[in-house]
């Protein structure tokens, strides 16, 4: 019986350790804390993949973009991050944000503005389809228009990638979110006539804005919270 605390105590701290990681690495949508929006407060969606979650920024929860911008702009305001890792455009893929349960709560929402931003996890060799990528993004486009709240969609390009010690990173194909996933995001917004940000262009030549080549550091979170900040006001 002496031996049974000790292995429960085990037990908690492994399934503690677990979950933890889970919420690192935005892993699980029911481990994402999401906020409530206060009567009156206009509502922001911030859809993505592990950039958007804010992997690898230092001091996550507070220091990832959705929160960096929380803070830019005010009480008037509520962000939610709905970013979840892994996860693409593409409803092939092997990660379809269509398909997560976070992409149903950021639905549920009822958002007036959608900061949409997926590519990077599409440009992976086993998930890059031009056709599936398009027909993606557009599909989500669609979903966030029907709602009530009729909110102003705004269509991001992925961030570039960088190689570290000259190692692609994440198997990510910097040169398909160059010169192929930046101009469907480009020809899609015209198309669809949503918003465009160009993070890429803001982000290019810039590697000391990431942790790891893929992932901004807090530097970098900070910047795409300004630039998103600029285009609301």
């Amino acid at each position: 019986m002496k031996y049974i605390k000790p292995c429960l105590y085990g037990a908690a701290a492994i399934l503690l350790s677990c979950q933890l990681k889970d919420v690192y690495y935005g892993a699980k949508a029911d481990l994402h804390v999401l906020p409530r929006p206060r009567k009156g407060q206009r509502r922001i969606v911030c859809v993505g993949d592990s950039i958007t979650y804010g992997y690898l920024v230092q001091g996550h929860p507070w220091n990832n973009y959705p929160h960096t911008l929380q803070k830019h702009l005010g009480d008037a305001w509520c962000v939610g991050n709905f970013g979840y890792s892994s996860r693409t455009a593409n409803r092939t893929g092997d990660h379809p944000y269509a398909d997560d349960r976070l992409f149903r709560r950021s639905l549920a929402f009822q958002p007036d503005v959608i900061f949409l931003m997926l590519g990077t996890n599409d440009s992976k060799p086993q998930n890059w389809n031009p056709q599936s990528y398009r027909e993606g993004l557009r599909f989500l486009i669609h979903k966030y228009r029907r709602l009530s709240s009729q909110p102003h969609i705004c269509l991001m390009t992925p961030l570039p990638a960088f190689p570290v010690n000259g190692q692609v990173v994440y198997d990510i194909s910097a040169e398909t979110i160059r010169t192929e996933i930046r101009p469907i995001c480009r020809q899609l917004a015209d198309e669809q006539n949503v918003e465009l940000i160009d993070l890429y262009a803001h982000f290019d030549g810039h590697p000391e804005l990431f942790a790891d080549g893929v992932h901004p550091n807090r530097d970098g979170a900070r910047r795409i919270a300004e630039i998103l900040a600029e285009v609301l006001c």
